[in-house]
């Protein structure tokens, strides 16, 4: 009667490791991009090949509000430098992208695409209060199949230096 319990709470568990080394892989790029180079903007990972800078979602600002929305497929890393030679922090894994032009209304919806695990939000929001600081929230949604109700989410933070 326990083992139907047991294998949830294993695949649960499992999902929230996955949402985390996520999360963290996309705070430490955009952490990486920014600090290495003194800029104010950073990178969110996009393509199977992660470091390749066609395969780069543009610049993300840390000095203006912005939500993005972008869906992913866990594969593994190939490489351990960046698009700017900088090598990148984080988990051996790559962030390959399945949407990456998603609204908040596309995004809230039922997304249905072979290989799509992870929905993820990433809201960048400057901080008025400590000037050249922003807080990334990242929201990890599973499963991307379910509209945005009946998805589970993990939320991760971070306060990132914006020069």
């Amino acid at each position: 009667a326990l083992f139907p319990v047991a294998s949830s709470t294993g695949r649960e568990s499992s999902e929230e490791t996955q949402a985390a080394i996520l999360a963290e892989t996309i705070i430490s790029d955009l952490r990486t991009s920014t600090s290495a180079k003194g800029r104010s903007f950073g990178w969110i990972v996009r393509g199977p090949n992660t470091f390749n800078a066609s395969q780069w979602l543009r610049p993300v600002s840390l000095t203006n509000d912005s939500t993005n929305f972008v869906v992913y497929d866990l594969i593994p890393r190939v490489n351990s430098s960046g698009p700017d030679g900088v090598g990148m922090i984080g988990q051996p894994i790559a962030l390959k992208a399945i949407f990456t032009n998603l609204t908040a209304t596309t995004y809230s919806n039922a997304i249905n695409s072979t290989g799509a695990v992870f929905g993820s939000r990433i809201a960048i929001q400057p901080l008025t209060n400590l000037p050249g600081m922003a807080l990334v929230t990242v929201t990890v949604d599973s499963p991307v199949s379910a509209n945005s109700t009946n998805r589970r989410n993990y939320q991760f933070s971070s306060v990132l230096s914006a020069p």
